[in-house]
């Protein structure tokens, strides 16, 4: 909760404050699909969905508390990417990893782990001007995860 909301909050906090001397901006946190639906039976515990849905509504809220000041706040919610963030959750040389791969493949309807350089574009679009109108919402980048 400290790291995922408390620091998500307090990130955006300050960054606003310096937004709203400028004349606006753009805040873009990171949510996970967990926050948007729970979890299920794959190793996650209710404190990371928690604090996942906490930034999903922190979100919707400063998004519509700070457009007025021209900062525009919005979120990713990635799904299952492949990198070594989580405390090694989903390592390659955890036992049973494998059988939770296989779960988290099958689940998903691109079948696949998304690779970190598959989320630059949203970045980059909630960053950009082309975003200007867009403010409270969170984006979710599964590769249709939360269709199922």
């Amino acid at each position: 909760m400290d790291v995922n909301l408390t620091g998500v909050w307090l990130t955006d906090l300050y960054a606003a404050r310096a937004m709203f001397d400028d004349g606006g901006g753009s805040v873009i946190n990171t949510a996970s699909v967990y926050g948007l639906r729970g979890s299920e039976a794959l190793g996650y515990i209710p404190a990371y969905t928690a604090s996942k849905g906490g930034v999903v509504n922190l979100t919707r809220t400063l998004g519509a508390e700070w457009a007025e000041e021209g900062v525009r706040v919005n979120a990713v919610a990635p799904s299952h990417v492949r990198t070594g963030i989580g405390g090694g959750a989903l390592k390659e040389d955890m036992p049973g990893v494998e059988d939770i791969h296989e779960t988290i493949e099958d689940r998903t309807p691109m079948g696949r782990f998304a690779e970190p350089e598959e989320h630059k574009g949203i970045a980059v679009f909630l960053a950009s001007e082309a975003s200007r109108y867009c403010t409270g919402y969170t984006y979710a980048i599964d590769g249709g995860w939360l269709t199922l």
